[in-house]
């Protein structure tokens, strides 16, 4: 692992920002914004990798094995900030990040790390067929990616049957038993169905004019717990970890959890966080899916 910080060492080529604007003008289905390409995008290619940075740091605590991991898939690259933190973190591995649209792989293209031996290799694809041996990867990926896909069970037994025995599976989403989507940014009630979703944002002021909620699954804790039994994966739910950060007051990456964070704060003063914390995970009432999955072996 590198000690230098990846936002430092990014590179973007001559052609980056006119393939970013390409990429700009296609339909967004994702959580990552497309400004247009001008001189703020230099800013925040480096905050993307920071982010990214932070993201592969999650995965890193989770890694249980002495050796460091030889082969690594992201799922849903966009335009590949999260590959080249994985590159970055673990130089010697193979790194795969595969993508359904083109337009990004292009704008990934552009983008280099300086003194770097390895990059990742970007591939078009879905999650649902992963062109990838059985038992071929140690790590992958998938990080508010699963409630995009067309079949979020289909994408987890795809995501199983690639990892070796061993090999983990590190998954982040909203969660739709939580009382607000995030794609829109409104308060709702996500298991009354897309129509009642719709409507909550209609009346706080918000039309869904990019059609978030016509491909969304409204994944929940119980739905995706089935699918990682139904794959033969053995999963760790980790919002009450990030629960009890909140309460510690540990902002960091619990930038959903804020007004949580401040009610199980004040519990936490009163010695009550931990229950709050159980309560909340069992009924399954938290904004967002944090898993790691493992195969066993």
């Amino acid at each position: 692992m590198s000690t230098a910080l990846l936002a430092d060492r990014i590179v973007l080529s001559a052609a980056f920002f006119d393939t970013w604007a390409l990429f700009s003008r296609n339909e967004n289905r994702g959580h990552f914004e497309r400004p247009e390409a001008n001189e703020a995008l230099a800013h925040m290619a480096k905050a993307a990798a920071r982010s990214a940075e932070a993201n592969t740091s999650r995965v890193a605590a989770h890694w249980q094995h002495a050796t460091a991991p030889r082969a690594i898939l992201e799922i849903g690259a966009s335009v590949g900030w999260n590959g080249f933190a994985l590159q970055h973190r673990w130089p010697e591995a193979t790194v795969s990040a595969i993508e359904p649209e083109s337009a990004a792989i292009a704008v990934a293209a552009e983008i280099s790390v300086s003194e770097s031996a390895r990059r990742p290799i970007f591939l078009q694809g879905y999650a649902e067929k992963l062109p990838f041996s059985d038992a071929s990867l140690d790590i992958v990926t998938c990080l508010t990616v699963i409630e995009h896909v067309e079949s979020p069970a289909g994408a987890i037994a795809e995501m199983s049957r690639v990892l070796r025995p061993g090999g983990m599976l590190f998954l982040e989403a909203p969660n739709y038993r939580w009382p607000r989507e995030p794609h829109l940014g409104v308060w709702c009630v996500p298991e009354l169905g897309k129509r009642s979703v719709a409507f909550a944002a209609s009346l706080q002021g918000v039309s869904d004019t990019r059609g978030f909620l016509e491909h969304l699954k409204f994944v929940t804790p119980r739905a995706m717990e089935r699918y990682f039994v139904q794959s033969g994966l053995r999963a760790e739910n980790l919002a009450a970890e990030k629960l009890a950060a909140a309460a510690r007051g540990d902002s960091a990456g619990v930038v959903a959890y804020h007004s949580t964070a401040r009610v199980l704060g004040a519990l936490g003063r009163l010695g009550l966080a931990n229950a709050a914390a159980r309560i909340l995970v069992g009924a399954g009432l938290y904004p967002s899916l944090i898993y790691v999955a493992r195969k066993p072996g």
